[in-house]
């Protein structure tokens, strides 16, 4: 009857395609979509291949929780950890109507640990997802946005994981506007214990722009690869072209053993 069904639908099924390829549109299955299309199916299919489940997410950067929506979808069998700094941008986080399995923390993660300076780029008030610990973000500087710094509470991923007694995080994804290689550094006891599956962190250039922090994907890259960690795919969110060409990308690696 399954079979049936399968061929019944292929007819509405190309249909559907024919139809969208006429709108610049195209349909794919995410199961036979190519490494690189969708990070979240990405990972999925390699913690099976893997077997490394997930059951441990932890989302550094979460803003308002866009991407906390995400796991909390695509993964349902996880925990997850959501961290944002910003006052005002936690707030709105925290008033997400999480499940249980979600919690929020007021926090900044780097290679420090402290009241540390933080650097918001559109205001007192704002939701920008801009807002670094650093005060030359690659994305600022090139559109030019002066900071307005306020201090905020960080610790280390190595610290906060021992104090919570958190043995393994299977994701790791990472969105610090410049600081992503910073998060890594203080996550140095989890990454040589092996115990961080999958990382998922945002890049700008190949190598650091002089005067700017962060953005390096070879910094970052060189970094986790004495640890195990191999390359699996990138996404680019955004390119931009006029003035200083500069890419809005992420990167997805894994963990190997061999």
């Amino acid at each position: 009857m399954e079979n049936g069904n399968r061929k019944m639908l292929r007819p509405i099924v190309k249909l559907v395609r024919a139809g969208l390829a006429m709108a610049g549109l195209e349909l794919i299955r995410r199961k036979n979509a190519p490494f690189g299309y969708a990070p979240w199916t990405d990972v999925s299919r390699l913690s099976v291949r893997l077997k490394r489940p997930i059951h441990c997410v932890f989302d550094v950067g979460a803003n308002t929780g866009q991407m906390t929506t995400e796991f909390v979808k695509e993964f349902p069998d996880a925990t997850i950890h959501a961290f944002e700094p910003h006052p005002a941008t936690y707030a709105n986080l925290a008033r997400q109507p999480w499940p249980s399995r979600v919690t929020v923390h007021q926090l900044a993660l780097s290679d420090t640990a402290g009241n540390v300076s933080f650097y918001e780029y559109d205001g007192e008030e704002s939701h920008s997802k801009i807002n670094s610990l650093t005060s030359r973000a690659r994305y600022a500087t090139a559109i030019n946005i002066e900071p307005r710094e306020i201090q905020v509470r960080a610790t280390t991923l190595d610290e906060f994981c021992e104090a919570r007694g958190i043995d393994a995080i299977n994701l790791l994804k990472i969105d610090t506007e410049g600081y992503d290689y910073f998060v890594l550094k203080g996550a140095t006891r989890m990454l040589s214990q092996k115990r961080i599956d999958f990382i998922f962190a945002e890049f700008n250039d190949f190598k650091e722009k002089p005067g700017t922090v962060g953005g390096s994907l070879n910094a970052i890259s060189e970094f986790v690869a004495p640890f195990g960690f191999r390359f699996v795919a990138t996404y680019t969110d955004f390119l931009f072209t006029d003035g200083d060409f500069l890419a809005v990308a992420s990167v997805l690696m894994a963990r190997s053993d061999h």
